[in-house]
């Protein structure tokens, strides 16, 4: 009669005491052997799941994976999927060893894809990761996004790390932060600030607005509307400069040009340097074509000239 008395029924047990660590009533065993839960019949394997409160919060399948719920698709291979909630049955970790951490309406369909968390994300490349975050996207082969909003990395070893509406789709680019910046070129980057554009080879943009690096290894510091279109060419900040040749520079100021390959503005506003290796200093000068100019101050040029003598002077 005690052996009925303690014994676990299948429609379950009412107990007065539960288990707390020293004493109580448990499931278990008190010997040196694990605790087993089997579902054996293998013609027609069937996982196995866990209720708390009349609601199924683990089920354990027999590919290995492991979910929080029995909603939504079929689990990838060795799948960890521990979000609730979702809107489309493809909401879940899909890929083989593929994991969601949390959150809700999150899909990892990428083979070893993660998502930690958040809300709508979705990590479809091989190895891909969104760290959490909403509505963010890693879509290519080991491409991350850290979180923020919108953001989305495509390409391969792509990355953006967090801000908002940011896209990083060159070959191991990367969009540190910021809104609306794209990092387009391979190994391309955009450090923060809103709406810039690194699209060249190895091109940066440290931050700023409206700022363009297309120039293969161009740079634009900051700034506001700044563009170096040039290869290795140089933009330090200011308003609306541009650098267009080959290894150009402006270092600053405002709507100032170097549009020939080695040209120099050091500053100021509307200067133009358009000779090859021409310098202008800064202030408000125009160099013109073909020019090499040793120093310029406010509108006077200086140049190299011949040496007069003073019998020729007189």
């Amino acid at each position: 009669m005690s052996s009925v008395v303690n014994a676990w029924f299948l429609n379950g047990n009412t107990i007065t005491s539960a288990w707390d660590g020293s004493s109580g009533n448990f499931l278990g065993t008190t010997s040196a052997h694990p605790l087993v839960i089997a579902t054996t019949n293998t013609a027609s394997p069937q996982p196995i799941q866990i209720w708390v409160g009349n609601q199924e919060t683990f089920q354990f399948n027999t590919n290995l994976s492991l979910q929080r719920d029995a909603g939504g698709n079929t689990r990838g291979q060795e799948a960890v999927d521990l979000q609730f909630s979702r809107l489309a049955a493809t909401q879940v970790a899909s890929g083989d060893y593929s994991v969601i951490g949390g959150g809700a309406f999150n899909t990892a369909s990428g083979f070893a894809a993660t998502v930690g968390g958040g809300g709508v994300n979705t990590a479809s490349g091989y190895a891909a990761t969104v760290g959490g975050g909403s509505n963010n996207t890693a879509s290519d082969f080991m491409a991350t996004v850290g979180g923020g909003l919108q953001n989305i990395a495509r390409s391969v070893a792509a990355t953006v790390a967090g801000g908002s509406q940011n896209t990083a789709s060159g070959d191991i680019a990367t969009v540190c932060g910021g809104r609306l910046n794209i990092a387009s070129g391979e190994v391309a980057a955009v450090g923060g600030g809103d709406g810039n554009t690194a699209s060249g080879n190895s091109a940066t943009v440290g931050g700023g607005g409206g700022n363009i690096a297309s120039g293969d290894a161009a740079t634009v510091g900051g700034g506001n509307g700044n563009t170096a279109s040039g290869s290795y060419a140089t933009v330090g900040g200011g308003f609306q400069n541009d650098a267009s040749g080959d290894y150009a520079t402006v270092g600053g100021g405002q709507r100032n040009t170097a549009s020939r390959d080695y040209a120099t503005v050091g500053g100021g506003y509307l200067n133009t340097a358009s000779g090859y290796y021409a310098t202008v200093g800064g202030a408000r000068t125009t160099t013109p074509a073909g020019t090499t100019p040793l120093c310029q101050v406010g509108e006077a040029i200086l140049q190299m000239v011949p040496t007069i003598s003073s019998s020729e002077r007189m």
